[in-house]
């Protein structure tokens, strides 16, 4: 630290003092100067130049030195050089120097102490050290105060966190009429965003477009800032986006905003921006990109950040590693978080929390303990948050020993004041159900903030303690502490936990009159309640609520939406919720495919169920639990048995959840001895505590077996008390099988258990009525109309279109129930011929008919195939019998339904979107036989017969070598219309532009492609299925099939060494030439005698026709050019716009034609397609090239599969989306049910002006209008 002498006296020689910082340096002198009257000014001068350099370079002993000097020549020293100095202890941030100058200046009088430059100077000095108090004295006693020395004050209220002060200073210096320039200006800013104002942010940025600082990069930066901070990002953006020129702290401040606000993406979007413009990263630009990265637990992106930073040689400071420490903690990678914590040279107690935090929320609670014991041996301390951090492990793992030993750190160290730690404390007790304890040290707080209460609150309503959360919530506002929208979820939580749906309604309802925003908590907690407590069409309604109000859903409120489509079988809800994860590209986690396999699988789908089990890589035992849950739903015992087996050879330990599906596919296929082996393996095997739950299954097996004896002895040994449905499964199972004693005694231990339940005294009169005990079914009756009870009836529901029909037992106030009766009565007859029907169940009894089977009927008189469910809302026990279940199969296969095993919840078969269309069949799969393979294979027994017998079989023309005359001129019809075709879409293709995916075989025909996510090429998932597109060509239109042309298709075939020898032509024009068409530079062989078949062996007696010749003015290259697609466009000019509409006209004409020609030959001449691949062979064989490379082609030494071919094979249509408006803006995967499709051609002729032939305009959707809505379908 530099230093001065004390001038002690007028004019002595001042002693030089040292300086307690070291300073190695020449003493700077000015010597061999003469001293007369002419040079002194000039001397003077020298010395205050480098007196002044000499400070700004930082040389602030070399100046000080200098300053000796002059004094010991005594040099009239004036304010000025004192000013300089000081200037110097600034830019160094020197006290002791500063202090000393101050000294010097007050010894000097009032004449230097009292100099407004050399008062501003020692403002801004103390101001830039920062030490407040001597500043603020400053401040108040100088003479003026002007512009620079406000700078000051305002600079240091704001960087040292007294931001009011710094708003109120600004205000102050405006009324005392100095006006702020473009460096007050950005710490004005800073503190807005700093303190949220964005109103007065606002003024002060009028106040910036006034003065006229808005072009100031500086000025504009400090406004994104403000704004971003404010989270008013579209100005910030706005603002961003009119700088004519961007610093780099305008794009962190820019990128950090819209972090700091939730809006990841387009900070990651921003970043590129960036770095497309080349502008250099900073370790500040790199950490929030690595932030939002980790928001969006995007691993690769956060990765490349992380190399951009290697790259880029950014050292592992302590922001940059602790971001990059934070980036893969949050993302999973914790190998990779720990490998950066080790290279990191200098760390800080920063570093070590985000380490032990990332520890803590992925559950790796020894690993954060060590952190923890390693942080105290390197003599790091502990603070707040590794505190919060060892007290929300401790609340996790609801280990209290762990919770109370940091609690009694924070006493130790006085940390138990931090409303942070207590916050963190109050949630450990509470999640370890220690509320008194929670409570105490809530109340022993003395500062309780929102965060405070807010974990109280979530305590309490965690565990449904409602009343206790809502006396809380009123307290908390008694001690003048506003709620916000945190506190009112957790007051609706805590009803909703408690299962008070009505007063969870109201608390809702009351915070929107209130004008509280819901957030997406809100409604992920009223949408998983009301699933959770039975009220699950509601929780539908909520989600459609929530999608229209524009809050996109997270995971966990997909999840509770589709649990509500679980309980009420509401398939085509589910649907739509599963086509949002896939537009909306979310992540599919274990928890969000659970719920789809499980409401797919209770919805009927067991298939679409075992696809999206297929979908996960790394499945883990939910997903198992789910879909061998899903399998015992449905009795497919076999199935989850196989599942099961699968689960233990990935060895994957099953749970207590595990054995309850398996157990519960055992009861209900009958596997007694399976059931008990599996229950044996659990206890022996797996260690896995039996519950009550695998009791019940055991008790239901028994007695769906008819072992009622074991069922009971098992009750009475099992180590539980039975509960209502364990009794009721025997109970049931004794009336089914006549069984009055074990009946009675079960009836008897229900009645104790649940003594006013109606349900069980109906199952006690139905075990009595099956025994033919009517008297004892009418004194249960009459004690049930004594007691005041009554039944509640069942219910069911069908789902027709958009609407819902309920059937309730014994109502008929549907509109269509004469109808319902009329076919009841009819199927009843019709079952009692078949002897579907029981003697108790007579035909004419409609009242034995449930609620089920009437909708059943109702879906077959709607002629649709119905999606069903059946709930036992009203009555939990209620069953429907054997017979009735009998009845309702037989319903089913009347109505033209195969009924599937569980019939509450039939499969709705999804149709494609345009019937019109061919199927796309999956990769493994072969195309179907044009003609009916028994036809087929009839015949081929036909031929081989006749071989057997040596009989020649006679052949008609074409099949036996000979022309058919009359389809000679078709086939140059045919020829000329293909012609015509590549002359008129190589014109238009010069105007209309045409797109292709260079991933997939997807052509789109309009300005630009389209948005449909329905790429299945490669890599589709990194572009989230989105098409490649490119600049597309003829053969996108008109898709070149070809063939090879066969100059005797009776001849040789075409072997797999012998391939090169053949041409290679469209197949079009191969299939006119083999029907008449005589082209010199493909020549044929015509025949005059037919030939015959003896088996598979060609008879071939000779005959042929003699070739023509070739002229000569006949070019053989024109003629190849005009049949071919390949440089057609090269060939063919550019049409004027007045002949558009003609040549899209003749060329939809000839395309029409074309397809006509085609269809009429192939009815006579044959055309082979390979059944795997798209190759087509014209002639009555197909060829031996072994090129198909299709499905399983290994197994078949890579032949192809011939098979007869159809006219979309030969002459494809290409389906392309049809774009009624080609300039509006691309279509979108979100409307892609109401778009329509038509072939390439069509499309192309349409878009250029000619009249659409009247079949393709159902395909094409002419009628449909397509909303502007992309979610509409879910809020319908």
């Amino acid at each position: 630290m530099a230093s001065l002498p004390v001038n002690t006296s007028l004019n002595p020689h001042i002693p030089h003092l040292n300086s307690t910082r070291s300073h190695k340096l020449t003493p700077t002198h000015l010597t061999n100067l003469p001293e007369n009257g002419k040079t002194y000014p000039a001397l003077h001068k020298s010395y205050f130049k480098q007196i002044s350099a000499l400070s700004k370079d930082g040389q602030i002993q070399e100046a000080a030195d200098l300053f000796t000097e002059m004094q010991s020549k005594n040099f009239q020293i004036g304010p000025e050089i004192y000013a300089e100095l000081l200037q110097g202890c600034v830019y160094e941030r020197d006290i002791f120097m500063g202090q000393q100058l101050h000294a010097l200046i007050i010894k000097n009088g009032e004449s230097f102490a009292r100099n407004e430059y050399v008062e501003t100077k020692l403002v801004v000095f103390y101001a830039k050290c920062s030490l407040f108090e001597a500043t603020a004295r400053l401040f108040c006693r100088i003479r003026k105060q002007n512009e620079f020395s406000w700078a000051a004050i305002i600079g240091m209220n704001c960087r040292m966190g007294f931001r009011e002060r710094a708003l109120l200073g600004f205000c102050e210096m405006q009324e005392n009429g100095i006006l702020a320039d473009n460096f007050v200006v950005p710490n004005v800013l800073k503190a807005c965003g700093a303190l949220q104002l964005v109103g007065f942010g606002k003024g002060v940025h009028g106040y910036v477009l006034k003065m006229g600082f808005a072009e100031c990069v500086f000025v504009a930066s400090s406004l994104v800032d403000m704004y971003g901070k404010c989270g008013v990002l579209d100005e910030a953006r706005k603002k961003f986006d009119k700088m004519p020129e961007r610093n780099v702290v305008a794009w962190n401040s820019m990128i950090a905003s819209y972090v700091q606000n939730g809006m990841n993406e387009e900070a990651i979007e921003v970043f590129h921006d960036m770095r497309v413009e080349g502008m250099e990263l900073t370790h500040v630009t790199v950490s929030s990109f690595l932030s939002a990265s980790a928001n969006l637990n995007v691993v690769v992106e956060g990765k490349q950040g992380h190399a951009i930073a290697i790259v880029n040689g950014f050292g592992l400071d302590n922001i940059l590693g602790s971001s990059i420490i934070n980036f893969y903690g949050k993302v999973g990678l914790i190998e990779d978080a720990e490998l950066v914590f080790s290279r990191m040279v200098k760390k800080d107690v920063v570093t070590w929390n985000l380490l032990i935090s990332s520890y803590v929320q992925h559950g790796l609670v020894e690993k954060a303990l060590n952190l923890c014991r390693r942080m105290r041996l390197e003599n790091f301390r502990f603070d707040s948050v590794t505190l919060a951090s060892i007290l929300s492990a401790s609340a996790n793992t609801t280990d209290i020993k762990l919770g109370q030993a940091g609690y009694c750190y924070c006493i130790r160290n006085n940390l138990e004041s931090d409303v942070v730690v207590a916050s963190s404390i109050v949630n450990m007790y509470g999640k370890c159900g220690k509320f008194t304890y929670g409570r105490r040290v809530f109340d022993s707080t003395k500062k309780r903030d929102l965060v405070l209460w807010n974990t109280l609150l979530a305590a309490y309503a965690e565990k449904g303690l409602s009343g206790e959360t809502l006396k809380l919530f009123y307290q908390m506002q008694l001690e003048s502490v506003p709620p916000n929208v945190i506190s009112w979820n957790s007051v609706v939580l805590g009803f909703m936990r408690s299962g008070d749906v009505e007063k969870a309604k109201e608390m809702f309802s009351q915070m929107k009159s209130l004008g509280f925003q819901p957030n997406l908590v809100t409604w992920t907690t009223l949408i998983t309640g009301m699933a959770q407590n039975g009220f699950a069409d509601e929780a539908i309604l909520l989600f459609q609520q929530m999608l229209k109000e524009g809050n996109i859903p997270n995971a966990v409120s997909i999840v509770g939406a589709l649990s509500a489509c679980s309980n009420t079988a509401t398939l085509h809800v589910g649907q739509a919720t599963h086509a949002f994860i896939i537009r909306h590209s979310m992540f599919l986690s274990i928890p969000l495919t659970t719920a789809l396999a499980d409401m797919y699988g209770k919805c009927g789908c067991i298939d679409q169920a075992k696809k999206v089990f297929d979908m996960v890589l790394r499945k883990e035992l939910p997903m198992y639990n789910a879909l061998i849950s899903v399998y015992a739903l449905h009795g497919q015992a076999e199935e989850a048995l196989a599942l099961f087996k699968l689960l233990q050879e990935e060895e994957i330990e099953p749970d207590n959840l595990t054995f309850t599906s398996i157990l519960s596919a055992c009861s209900h296929s009958g596997l007694v001895e399976k059931g008990f082996e599996l229950f044996g393996d659990m206890i022996s095997k797996y260690k896995v505590k039996p519950s009550i739950e695998h009791y019940g299954c055991l008790v239901s097996l028994l007695s769906r077996h008819g072992k009622l004896d074991e069922a009971l002895t098992l009750i009475r040994r099992m180590p539980f008390d039975p509960d209502e449905h364990i009794l009721t499964s025997l109970l049931d199972a004794c009336g089914e099988n006549e069984e009055l004693e074990i009946g009675e005694h079960v009836s008897n231990m229900l009645f104790k258990l649940e003594p006013d339940h109606s349900g069980n005294f109906v199952a006690l009169s139905n075990t009595y009525a099956a025994a033919g005990k009517w008297d004892e079914v009418s004194r249960v009756r009459a004690l049930m109309k004594e007691k005041g009870m009554t039944k509640n009836p069942g219910c069911s529901w069908i789902r027709i279109g958009g609407e819902l029909h309920v059937f309730v037992a014994g109502d008929e106030s549907h509109l269509k129930t004469k109808g319902i009766h009329s076919m009841l009565a009819q199927l009843g007859k019709e079952m009692q011929l078949v002897q579907i029907m029981v003697h108790k169940f007579p035909a004419a009894s409609l009242a034995s008919w449930n609620a089920s089977q009437r909708g059943v009927i109702l879906g077959i008189l709607e002629h649709t195939r119905p999606q069903l469910g059946a709930s036992s809302s009203y009555s939990p026990r209620l069953k429907v019998r054997q017979e009735k279940t009998t009845i309702t199969t037989g319903i089913c296969c009347y109505g033209g339904q195969r009924p599937t095993k569980k019939l509450n919840s039939n499969k709705q078969e999804a149709c494609r979107q345009n019937v019109d269309l061919p199927p796309i069949l999956p990769k493994g799969k072969k195309k179907p036989f044009p003609i009916p393979l028994e036809k087929i294979l009839q015949a081929s027994r036909e031929d081989k017969k006749l071989a057997q017998r040596g009989i020649e079989k006679p052949l008609k023309p074409p099949k036996n070598g000979l022309l058919v005359p009359d389809l000679i001129p078709v086939a140059y019809e045919v020829l000329d219309a293909w012609k015509v075709l590549i002359r008129g879409v190589s014109q238009l293709l010069h105007v209309l532009p045409v797109h292709g995916c260079s991933e997939c075989s997807e052509v789109h025909v309009a300005q630009n492609g389209h948005d449909i996510q329905d790429c299945l090429g490669q890599n589709n998932t990194r572009r989230r299925s989105f098409h490649s597109w490119v600049k597309g060509s003829i053969n996108d239109i008109l898709v070149p099939m070809e063939s090879y042309h066969m100059y005797d298709p009776f001849g040789p075939r075409v072997k797999h060494e012998t391939r090169f020898s053949y041409d290679r032509i469209p197949a079009v024009v191969e299939l006119c030439i083999q029907a008449g068409v005589e082209l010199p530079v493909y020549r044929s062989r015509r025949r005059t005698k037919p030939i015959r078949m003896l088996g598979n062996k060609v008879i071939d007696r000779g005959g042929f026709a003699e070739e023509p010749k070739l002229s000569q003015s006949v070019d053989p290259t024109s003629l190849l050019a005009d049949i071919d697609t390949y440089g057609a466009l090269e060939r063919y000019p550019s049409p004027t716009e007045e002949e558009m509409p003609h040549i899209a006209q003749e060329t939809i004409g000839a395309y029409e034609k074309v397809k006509w020609g085609v269809t009429k030959l192939m009815r006579k001449y044959t055309v082979k397609a390979c059944g795997y691949c798209s190759e087509v062979h014209v002639g009555p064989w197909g060829h031996n090239a072994k090129l198909c490379g299709e499905f399983k082609h290994q197994w078949r030494d890579g032949k192809h599969g011939w098979q007869d071919a159809t006219v979309d094979e030969v002459f494809p249509p290409n389906y392309v989306w049809h774009v009624q408006d080609p300039k509006g803006p691309p279509l979108r995967s979100a409307l892609k049910r109401f778009y329509g499709k038509a072939p390439a051609v069509v499309e192309l002729c349409m878009q250029a002006g000619a009249q659409v032939p009247d079949r393709y305009k159902p395909l094409m959707r002419l009628d449909i209008v397509v909303p502007e809505s992309e979610e509409a379908f879910l809020v319908a």
